[in-house]
């Protein structure tokens, strides 16, 4: 068994250990967001939350929810962290109800499994099978001491540009840094490429100013990854990463931004429809195009209508002045009436009188002839009143009886 494969064995037992392999990542919620006022600017609250700055890569911003955060979330594409802070940005047009910050939680394994499939993947290499076979010591190379060197550094300049693997140690100020300096301007300058590495950001701008303002390098050559802590490095556009993708990512950062502009606009655009959408509830499509072929008749046409309706107006106007005229009028008429009411009362008074005048003569005109008839049904009687009243007293006292039926 070769010493990847030992490596790789082990790796997989120590998997086994923590679980066992194959587990997926999942999505965590981190906390809520808060917009800053820029759009598509929101601020994250780490404060109570276990997440390092090494694990702040598989963001998504979406709702507090756990569901469709694949299709109905928005990646962040730029954050910077101040202490408990996290300040991202997404595209302008996103639009979250409730903003929440979400992260692809990796599981305990992920980085041994990495580390596994790197070891399985890598080729035979010296450096690699010395390691491994615990032979790490190489032969230095065969260099003069630079200029101003003591013999230990000069030593270790060599064991630099030798090969194998060497410790070199000295307490602060024996020139450690100067070393390092010397022995990457000559690497690089041999064409051969160099990892440097430290357990803190200051070590590794230290030991690489000198490099930088010795200036025998090319744009590219050297490229610092991790925030630098010292200005002249940081602000060196040929050696700092952030700054180089800034560089070659500016032409990618323009249409980002017009196409987040257009999409903006989109957005808008959706809105608008969607309320003409609203408005158009209940349209009826054939009322619509009957209407349209009307207005499309000649005489029938926009332009013919208003004349109309103008001309309709102005007849509208003159009713309602004729109308105002004749309610004027109503109104005097009314008044008037009003007025002649006690003559109307003394007309119907003397309507009353008139047809009592007329029952009167009628009344008077029956007793009248009532009278001619009883005045001719005495004449008889009168006449033969007159003939016993002529004949003599035995006559009249014999008659007496019938002179008083007469």
């Amino acid at each position: 068994m070769g010493w990847r494969e030992e490596i790789a064995t082990a790796l997989g037992e120590w998997i086994n250990v923590e679980g066992g392999a194959g587990k997926q990542p999942r999505w965590r919620r981190i906390g809520r967001a808060a917009r800053t006022g820029d759009a598509g600017q929101y601020a994250v609250d780490l404060r109570g939350s276990d997440i390092g700055p090494d694990q702040l890569d598989s963001l998504r911003l979406a709702g507090p929810e756990n569901d469709s955060l694949e299709t109905n979330g928005f990646a962040v594409s730029e954050m910077v962290q101040n202490g408990s802070l996290l300040t991202l940005r997404v595209a302008e047009f996103s639009d979250v109800a409730d903003p929440h910050l979400w992260m692809l939680k990796q599981p305990p394994t992920f980085l041994i499994e990495a580390l596994r499939d790197g070891i399985s993947g890598l080729s035979e290499h010296p450096l690699a099978a010395a390691l491994a076979a615990r032979r790490i010591g190489g032969a230095p190379a065969h260099e003069a001491d630079p200029p101003g060197f003591h013999p230990a550094q000069g030593d270790a300049y060599r064991a630099c540009l030798g090969e194998g693997v060497y410790l070199v140690w000295g307490p602060p100020g024996a020139g450690k840094t100067t070393v390092l300096k010397r022995a990457i301007s000559d690497l690089i300058a041999r064409g051969d490429r160099v990892l440097l590495v430290s357990a803190t950001n200051i070590a590794v701008d230290n030991a690489l100013l000198g490099v930088v303002r010795a200036k025998q390098h090319n744009p590219g050559d050297i490229v610092r990854v991790g925030p630098p802590h010292l200005r002249e490095v940081a602000e060196d556009a040929s050696v700092s990463l952030p700054l180089m993708i800034k560089a070659r990512l500016a032409d990618t950062a323009a249409r980002r931004s017009a196409l987040e502009a257009e999409l903006v606009a989109i957005k808008d655009r959706a809105e608008q429809l969607a309320t003409l959408d609203s408005s158009l509830a209940g349209f009826d499509a054939s009322s619509y195009f009957a209407a349209l072929k009307l207005l499309r008749t000649p005489g029938e046409d926009l332009a013919s209508a208003r004349s109309r309706e103008e001309a309709a107006s102005r007849r509208v106007a003159d009713s309602e002045a004729m109308y105002r005229d004749a309610l004027s009028e109503v109104e005097t008429a009314a008044a008037r009436d009003k007025a002649a009411e006690s003559s109307r009362a003394q007309w119907r008074q003397v309507d009353r009188l008139s047809e009592e005048v007329v029952q009167v003569r009628k009344a008077a005109e029956r007793r009248e002839a009532a009278a001619l008839l009883a005045e001719g049904a005495c004449d008889p009687l009168r006449q033969e009143l007159e003939e016993i009243e002529g004949k003599g007293a035995m006559k009249k006292w014999r008659l007496r009886e019938k002179v008083g039926e007469l």
